[in-house]
Parts: structure tokens; sequence; C-alpha cells
């Protein structure tokens, strides 16, 4: 994905606005968490599901999801992302509907189509809003078979080290709304379920960072710390993780 829609995703996402790429997808948004119906925890493990299945697959993901008889479950999974009030799968495309009234005539009006041409970015768009996209999601049709693959070798790697981190440190999503919960100088039980998900990950992975930070700098201010160890502090603003 063009590197300019990458950062008009993440912008919008975090301010919480509509997001419109292409006229057949149609409209995206972030849903809230107040708007997952307490099912937080069995979002996010769709969430991780269906990015796994898409990057297995990658063109392939939506013919997969009909010869497996799984399109209703993913379309019921997806809606979280379209202001909708009426879903349908007709020939095998997954279409949603806003009930409008124009002129005084009540209308149907489709606002997002998933089939096999817009599923790549619907995809794309699902894994920036979960701080899942990777360096090398950029068109690479230009590049050697070579290059290629080693791209899919790092991004193999970078996915096995993820999970074991992730087996490792136990970090769930009730960890995260907890950790932000305790650090956030306003956020708070009451009040942050008026987040979208991608800005309660945002929150919990920037004030990890303004935690390394300021540990740094006590161990630096402290005079304990190795003048190599010290070229690799990073402010908290930095985007390198």
């Amino acid at each position: 994905m063009d590197e300019r829609i990458i950062s008009y995703v993440q912008i919008n996402t975090f301010l919480n606005q509509p997001i419109y790429i292409t006229a057949e997808l149609g409209v995206m948004k972030c849903p809230k968490l107040s708007d997952l119906n307490g099912d937080l925890i069995l979002y996010s493990s769709q969430v991780s599901t269906y990015i796994t299945l898409y990057d297995e697959n990658n063109n392939d993901f939506f013919d997969k999801l009909i010869s497996e008889n799984k399109i209703q479950d993913f379309a019921l999974f997806a809606k979280s992302f379209f202001d909708y009030d009426q879903v349908k799968i007709i020939n095998n495309e997954i279409f949603y509907f806003k009930h409008i009234v124009k002129d005084n005539e009540e209308l149907d009006v489709m606002i997002g189509c998933l089939n096999n041409n817009t599923i790549s970015i619907f995809m794309d768009v699902i894994k920036i809003m979960h701080h899942k996209s990777n360096e090398f999601d950029e068109d690479d049709s230009e590049d050697s078979q070579i290059v290629k693959e080693m791209k899919k070798r790092i991004r193999q790697e970078k996915k096995r080290i993820q999970e074991l981190n992730s087996q490792k440190n136990g970090i769930g999503i009730l960890d995260i709304l907890s950790s932000v919960c305790a650090r956030h100088p306003s956020l708070n039980p009451l009040n942050i379920k008026d987040l979208n998900y991608y800005q309660l990950l945002d929150q919990f992975i920037r004030l990890g960072k303004i935690d390394a930070w300021e540990v740094n700098m006590d161990v630096l201010a402290s005079g304990n710390m190795p003048s190599e160890s010290q070229k690799e502090i990073k402010h908290y603003t930095d985007n390198a993780d």
C-alpha cells in the first residue's frame, strides 16, 4: 500500500474519522471499544485469525472464505468497520447498505462492498488499524525473485518472533486496557470505551515508549550507562521500534 495512503489511514483512524479509499470499497471506520458489544476478546481473536489467514493465502483469501463456507462469518466480522443498517451476500460478494430518506423516498444505499477486487485493500486497512502492518507492505512487483524471497523470509521470521514474544509475555487485551488506565493521565475504566481499537493500541505503545525513555534518562543521569548504550536511546516520539 502506498505510503501516503498508510499515513491517511493512520491519521484518520487516530482522529476517529471515516476512511475513504475507493468507491467500491466504500467508507470504512475503526470500531470503538463500546461498539463491540462487550465481545472485545472475540473481536481481537477474529482480527488475528483473519489477518493470519490473509497473509497465508494473499490473493486467494476471498476465494478460500467462499470455498470453506466462511464468507458469512467474515461478513459478520467485517460489519464492525462500516456504518451500516443491513448486510447482504449476493453472488459471493458482501454488500453493506445504509437506509436513508431522500426527497421523501426511502432508499437502501450501498456503502461498502467486499469482493475479490476490494478485499486486499480492506485487509491492508485492517492491518494498519490494528498496528499489524509491516515495512514490506509496499509494492514489490519490480523486485527480483531473490529479493522477493528475502522479504518473504524476513516477514516470516518477524511473525515468528512476535508470536514467541506474545506467548512469553502473555499480553492480552485486558492487560492492555488495565495498563493504559493505570498509567494514562486522563483515560480510565469509565471513558476508555470511547477509544477505537487503533487509539487504544497507540496509547499503549506510546506509554511504553515514554516509560522506556524515562528509565533511560534516570540511568543516564546516574552515570551508569555505557556509551554504546547511550547511542541507542530514542525519544518516545521516534516511530522506530
